[in-house]
């Protein structure tokens, strides 16, 4: 018998040549030990082989994870790029209405008066906003022709609001910041304290990334901690199929039970309630936009912070009961279909809703996919299915070709419901678009139709053509619209509709406020009755002076004219004026003084207060008003 324990294997030449028998043995082994753990790795994170249909679809949900704070960093990026400048810094902004056309399918002489005067006519807000520092001027003009037609001027900072209309008074009616409240009251409520800007209502519920991504990601791990092994099944050879693309998958099915929802929403509810981070973020933000509220002077009622903990807990109470109740008695079903990447291409979320004792059916799938002919297509589709014969869907399909350079495009949208009360009843759009961008220039074409059936048949098409020149502080756009109407249920007259908007808009221009001074401005929260009656007096001249200018283009866009200090219903020949009440009657004529009338004109009606000052100056040129 030959014994290892005794036999000493040697090689013919000795000892040193053991230790070269040996080295050979390791540099042979070393290798594939590394190509077999190699392998196994590779195995392991690209191809899934020890892995469980867990874990998989965990990886998937947290690369989908990724993929969507990639987009919002890069969304994020771009707003901060052209958003962020134009409301640190003051802009000077102009746009341009003008070439309106109306096509109707039938025109009397007064109807083609009025659509020529709105063919001449361009309206043009100049618009100049320093946000930072509370600075903003707005005028608003209307141009007819070469003939300006009506403009409204406003200013405001952070002490005065002021607002002219010159046609009808040349001064500024300004009020101070700190007469605001008072003047409200004696006036009308309605009157804002503050024009809120979209930097205010911005910055009232504005949040870090970090702190957003800091609150839901215990949220995210919750989730992934309350799938459990068996609730996941995968099909690897399976095909993700929407549109004309069938693409090939790996499906992964996770089955929620009644048990498995109640676990998930308890879960959830319980860390809600115990979450004070959310808490306040929520709560901050809330009351930040209902303190804006309140100092632009609009009726918001306020949340104490025991009231929104009060709503909080019985909402996480309400959550919790929800799965007491059978909202989930039918549980759910996902599937997902994912690539060799751990990317999701699509999601199927199937669920049950009960109402009057009927179990409705939701479908709600959300995907994203390339093909041949597109590099990007997005789909959102949401399917309920009401009983065995109401069904309801609502569909979006974005496909797009676009790089940094443009590229073409289309949107398809569609929502229809068939059985039920509303059968028949549904939406479609088709939007096609084709643009173009470079450092210096975008251009694009927007091609569009829309149709609807039942109470909204009919059909709208459109173009809108766009092209926009941008420098780092400059941007100037010009925009044509067209539209067309046919078979239109709810009107038939419009035929087509077209227009032209022109804007520019400056960085860094500094804004200037008008100087109020007595000869070019008025404060109207410190006005005595007589400065009142003369205001009045002086803006109803203006008034009739413009009626009086404009005459011909008044009646051409079909409305009255008339003397202010007479018949408030226009001069209209044979129309008999109906009788007012005698505003003199209570007054006697050797007792008036212009603090008796001041008192008179707070009791009566506009009318009234037109046909008095009428009277009042027929008095005053006859010698008999005391002074």
């Amino acid at each position: 018998m030959t014994s290892f324990e005794n036999e000493t294997i040697l090689p013919p030449n000795g000892t040193g040549s053991s230790k070269k028998g040996m080295l050979r043995l390791a540099l042979i082994g070393v290798p594939v030990v590394a190509v077999a753990l190699g392998g196994s790795y590779l195995a392991y994170a690209k191809y899934d082989v020890f892995k469980s249909a867990k874990t998989i679809y965990l990886q998937s949900e947290l690369t989908e994870m990724i993929r969507a704070k990639a987009s919002l960093t890069e969304l994020l990026d771009k707003y901060n790029k052209e958003v962020t400048p134009l409301l640190d810094k003051p802009t000077h902004s102009v746009v341009d209405l003008s070439d309106l056309t109306i096509d109707l399918t039938e025109q009397n002489k007064q109807t083609k008066g009025l659509l020529d005067v709105l063919k001449k006519s361009k309206l043009t807000a100049d618009i100049q906003e320093d946000l930072a520092g509370q600075k903003q001027v707005y005028q608003f003009n209307w141009q007819v022709g070469s003939d300006p037609l009506l403009g409204v001027d406003m200013a405001m900072d952070a002490e005065k609001l002021a607002v002219r209309i010159p046609v009808l008074y040349s001064k500024y009616g300004y009020v101070n910041m700190k007469d605001l409240e008072q003047f409200r009251k004696e006036y009308s409520d309605s009157i804002p304290k503050k024009v809120l800007t979209y930097k205010d209502l911005a910055n009232a519920v504005s949040i870090k990334q970090e702190e957003l991504q800091n609150v839901l990601q215990p949220y995210a791990l919750l989730y992934a901690s309350n799938i459990e092994e068996n609730q996941v099944q995968i099909k690897k050879d399976s095909l993700m199929q929407e549109e004309n693309a069938s693409i090939k998958s790996r499906e992964l099915t996770v089955t929620f039970t009644e048990n498995d929802m109640k676990r998930l929403v308890n879960s959830f509810a319980d860390r809600l309630a115990a979450d004070t981070a959310l808490q306040d973020i929520l709560y901050t933000r809330s009351s930040n936009v209902t303190k804006l509220m309140k100092d632009a002077g609009y009726e918001t009622k306020e949340w104490s912070k025991d009231d929104f903990a009060k709503w909080w807990k019985q909402f996480t109470d309400d959550l919790k009961k929800s799965g007491d109740n059978g909202a989930f008695s039918e549980g759910a079903t996902m599937t997902v279909y994912i690539n060799g990447k751990h990317e999701i291409l699509e999601r199927k979320l199937v669920y049950h809703t009960k109402s009057n004792g009927n179990s409705n059916e939701v479908l709600v799938k959300a995907a994203n996919w390339s093909d041949n002919e597109f590099k990007q297509r997005t789909l959102f589709s949401i399917q309920a299915k009401k009983g065995d014969n109401e069904n309801n869907e609502l569909k979006l399909v974005h496909s797009s070709n676009l790089s940094d350079a443009g590229g073409k495009g289309k949107v398809v949208f569609n929502l229809k419901e068939t059985g039920g009360k509303q059968d028949g009843t549904g939406a479609a759009l088709d939007l096609d678009y084709d643009v173009t961008q470079s450092a210096s220039k975008d251009t694009g074409k927007y091609t569009f139709k829309v149709t609807g059936n039942g109470d909204a048949a009919g059909t709208v098409e459109g173009t809108v053509s766009a092209a926009v020149n941008k420098s780092e502080k400059q941007r100037e756009a010009d925009y044509d619209v067209r539209l067309s109407f046919k078979d239109m249920k709810a009107q038939n007259e419009l035929k087509a509709l077209g227009f032209k908007l022109h804007s520019k808009q400056e960085l860094g221009v500094e804004v200037k406020l008008p100087e109020f001074t007595k000869e070019n401005a008025i404060d109207l929260a410190n006005l005595s009755e007589r400065d009142q009656m003369q205001l009045y007096q002086e803006v109803m001249m203006g008034v009739q002076k413009f009626m009086d200018k404009n005459k011909d283009l008044l009646l051409s866009l079909g409305l009255p004219y008339g003397n202010s200090y007479g018949s408030p219903y226009g001069r209209t020949s044979g129309m008999q004026q109906p009788q007012q009440a005698n505003p003199m009657s209570g007054l006697s004529l050797d007792e008036l003084d212009p603090d008796t009338l001041a008192e008179s004109l707070e009791s009566m009606t506009p009318q009234e207060q037109e046909a008095l000052l009428k009277a009042l100056q027929q008095m005053e040129a006859q010698g008999k008003m005391k002074r």
